[in-house]
């Protein structure tokens, strides 16, 4: 069984109902640092709102073309277009065709928005789908031990600094295991069960083959996610971090 310091604060953490992360409207904005994150971090939300009739929209940050950089055969940019494929198909799962496509800011993997030039840059390019129902950001949270996955963190600052009506919330992926911040009281967590949505969460985290499987099979030292934590993802209730009290 996996533990940590965060998901033993978390077990104390209240279940919600996925509408308790939109804020005050009826449309969340999602920042993702790569293709798999929204999957892994949100899925069972992302799909339980789709079928409220809640709209999620995905931003993918960075391209994701660096997980398997001594590939011959999916070279960067082949690489870049597989995940993105996987991304789209991910997301159909998620929303069974109801929600709008990924929206991909096209940075390169490892190379997320890192300064406060390149966040207002990134945040000009967000800005246009914050409209009159957007209630919430949702991102990855500063205290996962990757540089994207923080860097989207302070995106996602930048972002509700221009925009504070708006709920923000952090979903941890690497930071369940090995957090690289302290972690925050259970009561300024929640967490979504969401059972019946389950089954669309399952064949969401497959579209990512390339991620989960040894579909890429001629980098050897490529990323494939360990089996445990496949399984972590899919069993254990999606967390979600509170980053202001909107």
């Amino acid at each position: 069984m996996i533990s940590s310091p965060l998901l033993s604060a978390a077990a104390a953490a209240a279940p919600v109902n996925p509408r308790a992360l939109t804020g005050r409207g009826s449309e969340v904005i999602l920042l993702a640092p790569h293709p798999d994150d929204e999957t892994l971090g949100c899925g069972l939300a992302i799909a339980a709102l789709a079928a409220a009739g809640v709209c999620v929209q995905v931003v993918l940050v960075t391209d994701g073309s660096c997980s398997h950089p001594r590939s011959t055969r999916f070279p960067p940019p082949r690489l870049a277009r597989l995940r993105a494929l996987e991304l789209r198909r991910a997301v159909r799962h998620l929303t069974e065709g109801a929600g709008p496509p990924p929206l991909q800011l096209g940075y390169a993997d490892l190379g997320a928005p890192a300064d406060a030039d390149t966040r207002r840059a990134a945040c000009a390019r967000i800005a246009p789908l914050v409209g009159p129902q957007t209630g919430a950001i949702w991102a990855s949270w500063e205290g996962d031990p990757h540089t994207d996955h923080g860097c989207v963190a302070r995106l996602a600052a930048a972002l509700h600094a221009d925009y504070p009506h708006l709920a923000r919330w952090s979903y941890p992926i690497w930071g369940r295991f090995k957090p690289a911040l302290a972690v925050p009281p259970s009561s300024e967590m929640v967490l979504i069960r969401a059972p019946a949505m389950r089954a669309r969460k399952r064949k969401a985290l497959a579209a990512h083959a390339s991620q989960m499987t040894r579909l890429i099979s001629d980098d050897p030292d490529g990323f494939v996610m360990e089996p445990e934590h496949q399984r972590h993802f899919l069993d254990h209730p999606e967390i979600f971090i509170r980053e202001n009290p909107a």
